[in-house]
């Protein structure tokens, strides 16, 4: 990559740029040798002329994606300097010089294009304080973002891994991006980039992340699925049934919703799209619960009669897994599908207790991951498979009854409590969020007027931070909804 862009801007090399406050005409300081900037005023004049204010200035480059090479002032090839373009200045004095551009206070830029490819794009303002690779995890269309580093002699490289698409920041720096800058973005596709707003915006804007989750809040008291924001607002009933819903699972492209409908003593499981229209009843047999998708959608798992039992997202090819159990265990409940779809976790039942197990989807074998005494239930994986967080009421004090919520490692090490306090009512449903950083759960707390509430909190158990009201009654099962990519 470093030969890459080396072979791009030559034998170029990139300084830092000062720049005054000014409103209108803009004072720039340029360091010997090349110096990446971009204009923050509308400009009143020419290339040609901008090598005119001062003697020390040799050229103005502009980098083009679509030939992949430089136009220049120089040359003739460069005549015409606006905002929102990434600019290369030379200057031959040996120290610092100042000038100072004529120009208009700025406006609007709209879109700009970046092409597939490595694209040199100005900042001519900056509307928000973000790094490299935040941007970068916004839009998965950006493979690397560049900066030069006089320091270092070196980019500074944050880049998105092609094979596992997680993006690393090559030497252990991640830039802060800054108005009046330049940067080499590599962009997989053409998309266009805005910054006229409150954000950095690369093709659409980001989706606001949203929640889903049941509330038995509607007058007739039936459990219904509603969806919020992040921060609990917009609290919005998307299902429309006649009947109680419990369990909801959201599909990993964030498009439907697969979840179990309560008909008199009977259960089965239903799915609809995501804003809760287009419903339809996947199984009938009055005896299955709590769905999980397989990463990639295509199939759901779930639980018939205590047994795990997987179907096409349609609700065809019904088959139950014919998992060699292990001793003393007589039923099996809350599946979750690993994140690299090798596994299953499962809580395998005893007569007076339950642990967490994972099925082998090859070998259809069980591995114990809990080893506790009392009830262990509800796994979830996190994104990376490193990590379950579960439910448990095991304590050494007899005093102490009820649930907390625990993390292990997938291999049953590292037991960890993340809240503090027992409580005993609380739905043994958790959701990652696609980062890991944070975890949704629901249970009654002291100040809940003894409802279930939904809460988030970090993923090592620190601030948690209620998101329904107490009195909207039981809000429970939590899941985030995936973003589209």
């Amino acid at each position: 990559m470093k030969k890459i862009l080396s072979s791009l801007i030559l034998t170029l090399v990139m300084s830092l740029v000062l720049l005054s406050p000014a409103l209108a005409d803009q004072s720039l300081t340029l360091k010997n040798g090349f110096n990446f900037i971009s204009f923050n005023q509308s400009l009143s004049l020419t290339a040609a002329q901008f090598k005119q204010l001062n003697a020390s200035i040799e050229d103005v480059y502009l980098y083009s994606p679509a030939s992949g090479s430089f136009l220049s002032a120089g040359e003739g090839t460069l005549s015409n300097l606006s905002a929102g373009k990434g600019y290369i200045v030379k200057s031959s004095s040996a120290s610092n010089i100042t000038v100072t551009v004529p120009g208009s206070a700025l406006g609007q830029i709209g879109n700009i294009t970046l092409k597939a490819g490595f694209n040199l794009a100005g900042f001519s303002k900056m509307p928000e304080t973000v790094k490299f690779s935040e941007l970068m995890a916004r839009y998965s269309k950006i493979s690397g973002m560049y900066k030069w580093s006089p320091a270092a002699g070196t980019f500074l490289q944050v880049v998105r891994n092609p094979s596992t698409g997680v993006v690393e920041q090559l030497e252990g720096y991640d830039p802060v991006m800054a108005a009046a800058e330049s940067y080499f973005i590599n962009m997989s596709e053409e998309q266009p980039l805005n910054y006229d707003g409150s954000s950095i915006i690369v093709g659409t804007a980001p989706q606001a992340q949203k929640i889903i989750f049941t509330s038995n809040r509607s007058s007739s008291g039936n459990a219904e699925i509603y969806s919020m924001n992040l921060d609990g607002s917009a609290q919005t009933k998307i299902s429309n049934h006649d009947f109680k819903l419990y369990s909801p699972a959201v599909s990993p492209d964030g498009s439907k919703i697969a979840y179990v409908g309560e008909i008199g003593s009977g259960y089965d499981i239903y799915v609809m799209n995501i804003d809760g229209s287009n419903y339809k009843k996947l199984t009938s047999d009055n005896q299955s619960s709590w769905p999980s998708w397989s990463p990639d959608g295509s199939k759901i798992a779930y639980v018939r009669s205590q047994e795990i039992w997987t179907m096409n997202a349609d609700g065809s090819n019904q088959d139950k897994l014919n998992v060699n159990m292990s001793s003393g265990i007589y039923g099996l409940g809350s599946p979750c599908w690993s994140p690299d779809g090798s596994k299953i976790s499962v809580t395998g039942f005893f007569s007076s207790s339950s642990n967490i197990y994972a099925i082998n989807l090859t070998a259809l074998t069980m591995t114990q991951i809990t080893f506790n005494t009392g009830m262990n239930i509800g796994a979830a994986w996190s994104p990376d498979g490193s990590k379950l967080v579960f439910c448990s009421d095991m304590s050494s004090n007899p005093l102490e009854t009820g649930f907390k919520v625990y993390s292990t490692t997938a291999a049953g090490f590292n037991l960890t409590p993340l809240t503090t306090a027992f409580t005993s009512r609380h739905t043994a449903k958790y959701s990652w969020s696609a980062d890991g950083k944070k975890i949704l759960f629901s249970e009654a707390r002291p100040g809940d007027s003894n409802y279930i509430q939904i809460y988030i909190m970090n993923s090592d158990g620190s601030n948690a931070v209620r998101l329904t009201d107490p009195s909207a009654k039981d809000n429970d099962s939590p899941c985030f909804v995936p973003l589209a990519k």
